[in-house]
This record gives structure tokens, sequence and C-alpha cells, in this order.
């Protein structure tokens, strides 16, 4: 599960200023990666009111070029999760790298899942999945919020019957909707 902060919302105009991320196998927490991100600029007061990160803390960090790599070994070929996940590459992308790994998004998967939910927001999914313990707007805590969420999207699809998980697989290949490869997989282990 990957998640970062930034200093707004535009890819174009901002910068990373945190990188999260949790290597799991089920419920099961393997790793986890986090790192400040010098965004070369000093932060916005909403930013650091939002994130609780300040500047003093960003002062010395690396800049993303020299974060790219070490999150590069440590997301390996591994399947992506994120909370909008096309929001963290398309900065990771503007920023060089490169992702190439299949990915899969909590909102998109939590949309079909739970239909009729009041907000889709992670806070109020992770609610959901009783994950208690979750301070917001920090990647790493966004990260392992995600991650609850999404094993408990998983055993909510599992539950489903084999006909529900096949339609919602075919609409899904026929619109080239992300969780096509989620679905496939689902559907035939079943």
């Amino acid at each position: 599960a990957l998640d970062l902060e930034t200093t707004g919302l535009s890819n174009e105009n901002d910068e990373i200023i945190e990188v999260g991320a949790v290597r799991f196998r089920g419920e099961e927490v393997l790793d986890t990666f986090q790192s400040f991100v010098d965004p070369g600029k000093r932060l916005d007061p909403y930013v650091t009111r939002l994130t609780g990160i300040t500047d003093e803390e960003l002062k010395g960090a690396p800049r993303f070029s020299s974060v790219a790599a070490i999150l590069a070994a440590f997301v390996g070929r591994s399947p992506l999760v994120g909370h909008n996940i096309s929001f963290d590459i398309g900065f990771l992308e503007r920023q060089g790298f490169s992702v190439t790994n299949r990915h899969c998004d909590t909102w998109d998967l939590a949309y079909v899942l739970l239909p009729g939910q009041s907000s889709y927001a992670l806070d109020r999914l992770a609610e959901w999945a009783g994950y208690e313990s979750h301070r917001h707007h920090r990647a790493t805590e966004d990260a392992l919020a995600t991650k609850e969420v999404f094993v408990k999207l998983l055993e909510r699809l599992a539950a489903l019957d084999l006909s529900s998980v096949a339609e919602i697989e075919r609409l899904a290949r026929r619109s080239g909707w992300v969780l096509t490869d989620l679905l496939s997989s689902q559907e035939t282990s079943a």
C-alpha cells in the first residue's frame, strides 16, 4: 500500500513532502517505508495544519530524486494499492518515477462493494474496516489504513457469489477499469 503527502492537489504545480508504503500479506504487515521529502519551498500553513508536517521536519530531508531508488527497491514488482491511487501515481510519474506495477484503488473497490456508503473518504472507510488508530494525512498511517480497508474489501468480495463477481469483472473488462486484474483473480479463485 502506498500513500503520498503533498504541498497541494496539482501534480503539475505541487510537490511531494512525504512518502509512506506498507508491504503486507493478508493482515500481516511485513515492512514499512517512510521518508520526508524536501519540496524545495516553504509549506503553506494549511498543509502544515492538515498533515502536521512542519518546515522544520523537512529541513535536511532528501529531494525525491534521492528517495526514488529506495522506494523502487521497496515496491519492487509488487502490485500497488492506494486510496485514489491515480493521485499518487500522477505525482510519482511527474517526478520521473515510472509506475508499471499493477495497481488497485480502494476508493473504486469500495464504491462497487459498499454501495450507498455516505462517504468513500479513507478515514470513513478505515472506520468501517475497524481501523481505529488512523492518524489522517500522514503517508505511512494512510498506507496502513489503506491496507486495512483493502483486506476488508477483499473479504467482502470473496463473500460474493460467483455470478456477481463475474458480472462485475465483465463490466470492469469492458470499461478498461484498473480493477479488472483483481476481479479476474477473484473469479478464478472463487
